[in-house]
């Protein structure tokens, strides 16, 4: 297991690497828009971020064509940072003395399954919003799959810092 939260470890920071990279093409020659804003947008703000990305050239490859290597690339990110939440999730409850932490850990690896899942459906549907982009064409959102995916792995992370929290808190036995 330790070996397994080293290899995805290290797959998230190369990943992380990567989208710096890509996020670097974005902020210079694409007014402000980013990954964020478009996994977040309603239709017509997304298909204006999609117009926008589509008329802004790079290299002769136009944002879109950065946007879609960088979606393809988000498929790895999300297997590194679900797998990462349901390892530390785990480690944590392995050692958790409080019951009802402890099934708040239990809780845990669902929830980080869960947003790993939801991401992937995220990813499909702007995929699909990207590979068939024409101007006028219409943006499905990935807004409704995306909000829950944040809030999942929000708790997830609200219930580590309730875990540490409770640590640092002496029992009174």
């Amino acid at each position: 297991m330790k070996n397994m939260r080293t290899y995805l470890w290290a797959l998230l920071v190369i990943v992380i690497i990567a989208f710096a990279i890509q996020y670097t093409y974005l902020g210079i020659y694409s007014s402000g828009y980013n990954f964020g804003t478009i996994e977040l947008a309603g239709t017509s703000e997304g298909a204006a971020i999609l117009q926008n990305w589509y008329n802004s050239k790079v290299d002769s490859w136009s944002l879109l064509d950065y946007a879609r290597a960088n979606t393809y690339m988000d498929f790895l990110f999300i297997i590194a940072y679900a797998g990462l939440l349901c390892s530390i999730s785990y480690h944590l409850m392995q050692r958790e003395k409080h019951v009802f932490i402890n099934e708040l850990l239990r809780w845990c690896l669902p929830m980080s399954l869960l947003a790993g899942f939801l991401d992937f459906v995220e990813n499909g549907i702007l995929l699909f919003d990207m590979h068939h982009f024409q101007p006028g064409h219409i943006f499905y959102p990935s807004m409704y799959v995306s909000y829950p995916k944040w809030i999942l792995s929000g708790l997830v992370l609200f219930i580590w810092i309730i875990s540490f929290t409770a640590r640092l808190v002496p029992s009174r036995k």
